[in-house]
């Protein structure tokens, strides 16, 4: 039965695949497949495979799912949801905004970007109409600080997030509500935030953990 572990790999992201609400999640459940097909072929001698030769390929994977977030991420900015004279402002103040930097300088754009690999991210953020944005940690870890930020109702702000080897730390204000959808595998994930009164500010933190950990207090 040894022979058939990879099974779990290969159940999981059939699940992740069912279940998936978007493209990322969808990818995400596409790798897992993939690799456990590939574990599957090695265990029955279809194909020679040692785990010493898979790091080109893992990080060839890593690569190919950052550039899949980035092209998800460009094309929710320039078509979000809700109302059009917003998604139009927000498009023109991405489009005006200077890149992202390693700095801890405080921004006031509506979504925030960060990548942190073999090394280490600080982002602050004030936007009063705050969307979300991407925050990945590989071999490294990212500080968010948003607890000068404000989200606008009826919109909701979603963070997506992925870890690996690394840990990701997020800051929110206390009127917030944070909603988890993050699926940790051989990780971690912590929602120290205090319930708030109010639950019309509604924060969705989504995505993967693997071997590092996510943390998320007020």
């Amino acid at each position: 039965m040894l022979r058939f572990w990879p099974l779990i790999l290969i159940g999981f992201g059939v699940v992740r695949l069912v279940e998936a609400r978007d493209d990322y999640a969808q990818s995400g459940g596409m790798f897992w497949i993939v690799v456990g097909l590939l574990f599957l072929l090695g265990s029955f001698g279809i194909i020679r495979l040692a785990i010493r030769d898979l790091w080109p390929v893992l990080l060839i994977g890593i690569g190919v799912l950052m550039l899949w977030r980035a092209m998800l991420t460009k094309r929710e900015r320039e078509n979000p949801a809700g109302d059009a004279s917003a998604a139009t402002g927000a498009t023109a103040a991405a489009a005006d905004a200077p890149p992202f930097s390693d700095t801890t300088a405080t921004s006031s754009n509506s979504t925030l970007s960060a990548t942190a690999i073999l090394g280490g991210v600080e982002r602050r953020n004030n936007s009063q109409d705050f969307r979300g944005g991407d925050v990945t940690a590989i071999l490294g870890g990212c500080h968010i600080d948003l607890r000068t930020a404000s989200i606008t109702a009826p919109h909701e702000a979603k963070l997506e997030v992925f870890a690996m080897w690394g840990g990701i730390e997020v800051r929110v204000p206390l009127d917030w509500t944070v909603v988890s959808q993050v699926d940790p595998i051989l990780g971690g994930y912590e929602d120290k935030t205090l319930p708030p009164k109010d639950e019309s500010k509604r924060f969705i933190i989504h995505g993967s953990v693997v071997m590092g950990g996510i943390e998320v207090g007020n």
